[in-house]
């Protein structure tokens, strides 16, 4: 498994084939669109400088299993993109994804997921 962060719009925008073609593959809202988070991103919330985009990227043998829409805020908590707009936040991936084995992953044992 290998873990990226895209923290950039450029790099957020190169997702979007990637990120449409898992969005077709399951009964997501138009809020775990690509469109949807892109926007959001870039009128909403990338106006305070101080939040920052964090979407992570969760590959397999170079294939994109799953994509957790993400920024920081100015306390540095992590955050779904638009959150505090919609109500049905959440990652999109093309399984079953345990999100557990990522935070092994990355060494985080104790958390708390907050939307």
């Amino acid at each position: 498994m290998k873990v990226d962060v895209i923290r950039d719009n450029i790099s957020f925008r190169k997702m979007k084939n990637s990120w449409d073609r898992i969005y077709s593959l399951g009964s997501y809202s138009i809020f775990q669109s690509f469109s949807y988070n892109y926007y959001a991103w870039k009128y909403i919330l990338s106006s305070s400088i101080n939040n920052q985009l964090f979407i992570v990227v969760v590959s397999d043998r170079s294939k994109i299993i799953a994509i957790l829409p993400f920024y920081k805020d100015s306390y540095n908590t992590i955050r779904f993109i638009n959150d505090i707009h919609s109500d049905f936040c959440d990652i999109i991936c093309r399984d079953y994804f345990d999100i557990n084995i990522l935070f092994k992953k990355l060494g985080i044992e104790k958390y708390s997921l907050m939307n």
